[in-house]
This record gives C-alpha cells, structure tokens and sequence, in this order.
C-alpha cells in the first residue's frame, strides 16, 4: 500500500472514486441533495483541481496496485487562521478497519501541526457510527452535539 498527495495527474481519478463512495451517505443522514452539491461544487476535477494548489490544504490517497482505496481532505478554515477543517475521509468498503483511514489522519495532522495549525474541526451525521467512533479512537472530543449532527474539535499539541 502506498500514499501519495493529490496531484493534477490522478485528480481525474480522485473524482470518480470520491463520486461513487460519497454515495453511501446517503444511509448514512445526508441528502440526496448534499451529495450532488458535494460532486458538483467542490469535487469535480476542476474544483478540486484549483484546491489542490493551495498548500494550505491536505489532499492524500491511499492506493493499492494502482487503485485509490482511501482518501482523506483537509481544508483550511475561512473563519479562523489556525484552524483546520476535516472535510472527508473515505476508505472503500473491503478496506475498511485496517488502519487505513487512522494512517490518513496522521499524516494529515503531521501536516498541520508543520502548517502551525492549532485545532482541527470536524462534523458527522448522527447515524455516521464509524464516523463517531473514528473521531473517537483519532482523540477528537465533541463540542456540539444536536439532532442530526455530532460536531468535534482536536486540539494538536506543539
């Protein structure tokens, strides 16, 4: 298994695998319409082709035999300098729960305690189980918590 950043070459390839796997949100609490926003707005190759210049953001996939199984996005925040926001993670079914999505995060968090980010924010659906306990095992503690969301904050030590 190897791990690599987003570049202009394999983007076109991030797309599809981030387009079928966002899919399964739907059991998960998200709208249809979230879904195809999501696809639409800020994962098609040109969107995402533009965020992957900014090197203030995180973009990494995990492949095997030249397949992406695993894909993780980290956004810088629009609200605060030295906030980083968790955007997705995914890692295809048959790979799951084989440190994959947690190999992800470290480099992710690598990368930000690197960039002088002090937190890192996150949200998940209620119904997101995995989701909830991931953020539980990556040392995550909820902040808010309503009737469809669960929202968490990391803060990273210097």
């Amino acid at each position: 298994m190897q791990f690599s950043s987003i570049t202009q070459d394999n983007v076109a390839k991030v797309t599809d695998f981030f387009a079928y796997e966002i899919q399964n949100m739907l059991y998960l609490g998200y709208s249809k319409e979230d879904i195809n926003w999501n696809i639409h707005e800020h994962h098609n190759i040109d969107s995402l082709s533009e965020a992957i210049k900014d090197n203030e953001n995180f973009f990494e996939i995990a492949m095997v035999e030249n397949e992406i199984i695993g894909y993780i996005e980290m956004r810088k925040s629009s609200n605060t300098w030295d906030q980083l926001n968790f955007w997705w993670v995914f890692v295809r079914h048959d790979f799951q729960w084989q440190w994959i999505a947690q190999t992800l995060h470290q480099h992710a968090e690598k990368f930000a305690q690197e960039k002088w980010y002090n937190q890192i924010w996150s949200s998940s659906t209620n119904k997101n189980i995995s989701s909830i306990k991931l953020h539980k095992i990556l040392g995550y503690t909820i902040i808010q918590k309503d009737d469809l969301e669960i929202f968490f904050e990391k803060i990273l030590s210097k």
